[in-house]
């Protein structure tokens, strides 16, 4: 299961619960784009790297959803 939470400066948390990681994902105005920022750990494998690789594309469409529906003035481009 996932969860999402606000955060300051145009991200939400993102929190992957089977995988025991988090994500910062920030709405870039500038470049129109989303950034996700996750952690990453010396001891990750190639599988931990790549799973939590996909955990962050997976919510792609949800966190989009949530700056377009919830935040719309967070997902307009900078003028």
């Amino acid at each position: 299961m996932n969860a999402t939470s606000e955060t300051t400066d145009n991200a939400v948390q993102v929190e992957h619960r089977m995988r025991r990681i988090a994500y910062t994902v920030r709405w870039d105005p500038d470049q129109a784009v989303f950034i996700a920022d996750s952690p990453t750990f010396p001891d990750w494998t190639h599988q931990d790297r790549h799973s939590a690789h996909a955990a962050v594309t997976g919510l792609k469409d949800r966190i989009r959803q949530y700056f377009t529906t919830q935040r719309p003035a967070m997902a307009e481009p900078a003028a």
